[in-house]
Order: C-alpha cells, then sequence, then structure tokens
C-alpha cells in the first residue's frame, strides 16, 4: 500500500517530458528521474514507550479501584480481577502509571 502511494505521488509530482520541438505533449519523451524498479524500504522507528490514551489511564484507574473493593469479599473475584489488572498493566505498558496511583490509595 505505502509502495502505490509512493508511486502515485512519483508519478504525480515527477512527470517531464523531453521537448523534442513537438507540437503534441503526449508525442514528447518521458524524462525519468527516479528508477521504479529501485527496492522500496520502510522505515519503522519504534517507540521506547507507546503513548497511553487517557481512556486506557481511566480503565486502569477503575479496575484498580474495582479490585481494591472485591479484596475483602470475595476471594476468587479478587484474583481474577489481580490477574486482570496485571494482564492490562502489563499488555499497554502502564507499570508507572500504575505505580502512581497504587500510591494514591
Amino acid at each position: 500500500m505505502l509502495k502505490l502511494l509512493y508511486m502515485t505521488g512519483i508519478n504525480d509530482l515527477f512527470t517531464f517530458k523531453i521537448n523534442n520541438s513537438s507540437q503534441n505533449k503526449s508525442r514528447m519523451k518521458d524524462l525519468r528521474l527516479f528508477d521504479e524498479t529501485a527496492k522500496f524500504s520502510k522505515l519503522l522507528k519504534l517507540p521506547e514507550e507507546e503513548d497511553v490514551s487517557r481512556s486506557e489511564k481511566i480503565f486502569l484507574k477503575k479496575l484498580y479501584e474495582y479490585n481494591q473493593e472485591l479484596k475483602g469479599k470475595s476471594f476468587d473475584l479478587s484474583i481474577a480481577s489481580e490477574k486482570l489488572l496485571t494482564e492490562f498493566v502489563r499488555s499497554h505498558r502502564l507499570s508507572k502509571y500504575y505505580m502512581k496511583i497504587s500510591e494514591e490509595y
């Protein structure tokens, strides 16, 4: 998909004709500035930390509060909630924010 966008941009912006004193532009030879057969590589920058959305932080805070409520009520639900909380923190890389909200409570 990215290669298609790249080639479309090249064809639209960098299409030139060699003027050979012909009146008709469609009969002029094309001037190629870029090699279309060149390998196309995709640069990918991996961030050190992913951007965390506000909704993920709100969900984590609500899940933490719910987990705190369950600690004295139901042992099985408390264990399941703790596993869910741990998995959510790990998968969304929210350990710093988790430590911050755990210090508040």
